[in-house]
């Protein structure tokens, strides 16, 4: 299998992979890394914990490659593997334990950068627009999250969280009603968030 090439689906790479096939895990672990990255950096805000987490999650997922079950869908399976890792490596980490205990569940926060608006002179909605993100719930902003930068499917996106599918529409929904219900947003939201609002 030559590891730049397509595989015809990510079920076959996955058997691939749990047969040993050296090849396989290096084409996942390329595939995925950057997005398993970005993730583990908004969740932990440390770019080092980030690195080391998804390492030990690929370490393990060879180690542990021939009692693995089989994958449709790798992706949304290693972003709930890292979610997971990610959070019992905060939680041992001493300095942040307190707040681990008092919002279990990661807290991303959207940063100027993930929020481009097509009209760039327009930096004081921009501003306007992240200020509206960050003030959702935490799971509302991972939803949007995961729905918006990472382009995972509603499916997807329950899996990765634990959630029900129910649960992440009305997330999504209160998300959505929320930042609607801004007088000053309510155009940019109907317009922006569909056509002009995207994450790098």
């Amino acid at each position: 299998m030559d590891s730049s090439a397509p595989v015809s689906s990510e079920a076959e790479l996955w058997l691939a992979f749990q047969r040993g096939e050296e090849r396989a895990f290096a084409f996942l672990f390329h595939t995925h890394y950057n997005d398993l990255y970005n993730y583990a950096l908004k969740i932990g805000r440390d770019e080092a914990l980030a690195k080391d987490v998804i390492q030990e999650l690929f370490a393990s997922l060879w180690r542990t490659r021939q009692q693995l079950g089989a994958v449709q869908a790798v992706k949304p399976y290693l972003m709930k593997s890292l979610r997971r890792a990610l959070l019992r490596a905060l939680s041992r980490k001493k300095n942040l334990l307190r707040k681990a205990r008092q919002s279990p569940g990661p807290d991303i926060i959207f940063s100027p950068e993930e929020v481009v608006i097509k009209d760039e002179s327009a930096s004081t909605r921009r501003v306007f627009v992240l200020q509206q993100l960050n003030d959702l719930s935490p799971r509302q902003r991972e939803v949007i999250y995961l729905r918006y930068y990472d382009d995972l499917s509603y499916d997807e996106i329950a899996q990765v969280m634990g959630l029900t599918y129910q649960s992440v529409m009305n997330h999504l929904h209160k998300a959505l009603k929320a930042l609607r219900s801004n007088q000053t947003l309510k155009h940019l939201v109907e317009v922006a968030l569909a056509l002009c609002l995207s994450f790098q």
